[in-house]
């Protein structure tokens, strides 16, 4: 992805029936001042940072510019060198529960939460949002051709249509599915008993041409969720 001398809102945040919580949803704004530079982003669900600075440093390797990860124990507004190069930017609250089973009236404020953070983001600026939103938008693209791409491992649930709806609202694309590949660079959270593409990377619809790829790395061995880059 090209970028030249642009504000970009980054927003990192799990979804309250995810398993990482407590994440302020204040955008982060950077500013990239290499000209026609081709920017790498990621998103990962880590969980927890315990213990786990160095190995999310060693996701430099993967030459990722911006990564949006979530995790659950920090709190304030901080920035830290994790080492390799890497510095985190960080903005957020701490919450005791890890998510699961979250009430509805609960997905909903975070929903409004959301909703109003993206409509204070300037027109033109470019926005980005990298989650795991615990959400199967499914195969089927239906009335979200802009949104979606079709390339999609599972079936559509309650969250998914929420994500696909919100997307529309705030003219934005979920990036993961616009390209097609095999099951195991669409998958993002993998354990023993189960296979789910839940974490996403969206992105201001109008700069959807300038996206090269998008896909799962396998090999980062971090947390139960796989590492999304684009």
């Amino acid at each position: 992805m090209k970028e030249t001398n642009k504000n970009i809102n980054m927003k990192s945040r799990a979804f309250p029936s995810s398993d990482a919580q407590g994440v302020d949803l204040h955008p982060v704004k950077i500013k990239i001042n290499i000209k026609a530079k081709r920017t790498r982003l990621a998103n990962l669900n880590i969980g927890t940072l315990k213990g786990k600075t160095r190995e999310l440093a060693s996701i430099n390797k993967r030459k990722v510019d911006i990564a949006c990860i979530q995790y659950k124990e920090w709190k304030g507004q901080k920035t830290l060198i994790i080492g390799n190069g890497c510095k985190s930017y960080y903005n957020g609250i701490v919450s005791n529960r890890n998510g699961v089973g979250c009430k509805e009236e609960e997905k909903d404020d975070f929903r409004a939460i959301l909703d109003k953070a993206v409509i204070e983001i300037l027109k033109d600026d470019l926005v980005i949002i990298g989650e795991d939103l615990n959400a199967h938008v499914g195969k089927p693209r239906d009335s979200y051709k802009r949104h979606h791409g079709g390339f999609e491992y599972g079936e559509r649930n309650d969250e998914g249509e929420h994500v696909l709806k919100f997307a529309q609202a705030f003219h934005l694309a979920l990036t993961n599915p616009y390209y097609r590949k095999k099951d195991s660079h669409l998958i993002t959270c993998e354990s023993a008993t189960r296979k789910t593409q839940i974490d996403y990377l969206l992105i201001s619809r109008r700069r959807l041409k300038d996206l090269i790829d998008c896909k799962v790395i396998q090999g980062e061995d971090i947390a139960e969720h796989k590492l999304l880059v684009k």
